[in-house]
């Protein structure tokens, strides 16, 4: 896949919430997103994992503009966003689409397919009603769906077809990204492979950047070129899906993919299993966060943060030992 430069960036992006346990208790603060760097290149597809509650879904708002970041900076094609408003946050909505996870409660029952996939175009303007129609019927082809059924409600589709009405409406706009929020996870396995071929197609085709979240870890290291990982906010390894599957760095990345089965019965295959629950992100340990799990900590870990340690120039991990080993002679198992 070609890449041409970069077409979102992310600086030290974060975002907090106030919170209270009880309407009694003081209000806290909730790092969900903290400090996060990251880079969407033209034409790719950057997978993003983690556990649930790590922060995607929020990344994810924050990268449409749902949420307003706390501090950090958001830059799409060369221009800040995270502050846009009025025409610059329209114009930048326009260019940056999403596709989530079910859709049906994603579609309007009250509305036909076509009008569903018509309404951005509507909205936004520029069409006559006649060059819409024509639109519509051009995006049910390109999605694989017959034009014939542009009058029929979301009801009458299947699960499949319902996921392809959601696709056409997110690049009715000719978006130059779009964000993937477990856009297969509702779908059967039969189905699941059609969806996924169908966005390798448009992305060949129309040249889309996507950002994909999910939990299937076999799809996405089959469908992205790059892979983040995320824990309690923060990405703490990032590089190419092959290095991240075959050879990951960090800890958490390798319990992570351990628990993916092998493609051969016979293969070798060693589960690692993390001891200890997810910390609540209002009480984040101290030193790497990551420590209160992992099998190979030492008490450097608990005092001092980890930097990110570029493997190479394009795989980087956030741990101690993302490139030697700890010094009690432990290996990252």
């Amino acid at each position: 896949m070609t890449v041409n430069g970069d077409i979102l960036q992310l600086e030290d992006v974060a975002k907090r919430f106030s919170v209270r346990r009880s309407p009694f208790a003081p209000r806290r603060s909730i790092r969900a997103v903290d400090g996060v760097n990251l880079t969407v290149r033209s034409g790719e597809t950057l997978g993003l994992v983690g556990e649930s509650g790590c922060g995607k879904s929020t990344l994810a708002r924050l990268i449409l503009k749902l949420h307003d970041v706390s501090t950090g900076r958001i830059s799409f094609l060369g221009q800040q966003v995270h502050d846009a408003r009025g025409r610059n946050l329209s114009r930048y909505r326009r260019q940056v689409q999403a596709v989530f996870q079910d859709p049906f409660s994603s579609l309007s029952p009250r509305m036909t397919a076509g009008q569903i996939v018509a309404e951005p175009m509507i909205v936004n303007g520029g069409l006559s009603s006649r060059e819409t129609d024509e639109r519509v019927a051009d995006l049910f082809d390109k999605v694989g769906l017959n034009p014939a059924w542009m009058e029929r409600y979301p009801h009458e589709f299947s699960g499949g077809q319902r996921q392809r009405i959601a696709i056409a409406r997110g690049i009715s706009l000719n978006p130059k990204l779009l964000v993937l929020d477990e856009p297969v996870s509702a779908l059967d396995l039969s189905v699941r492979a059609q969806i996924l071929n169908l966005l390798k197609d448009l992305q060949r085709n129309l040249g889309l950047s996507y950002l994909l979240i999910s939990h299937d870890l076999p799809v996405v290291s089959r469908i992205c070129t790059r892979i983040a990982v995320m824990y309690l906010g923060r990405i703490v390894e990032i590089g190419p899906a092959r290095e991240i599957v075959a050879n990951p760095r960090h800890p958490y990345t390798k319990a992570l993919f351990s628990a993916v089965l092998p493609e051969h019965p016979r293969a070798h295959h060693q589960r690692i299993e993390l001891e200890g629950e997810v910390p609540s992100p209002l009480d984040i340990p101290s030193g790497c966060r990551f420590r209160t799990r992992c099998p190979i900590a030492v008490e450097r870990c608990e005092v001092e943060p980890p930097a990110n340690l570029m493997i190479n120039s394009d795989h980087m991990a956030e741990c101690h030992f993302a490139i030697e080993k700890p010094n009690h002679g432990g290996e990252l198992k």
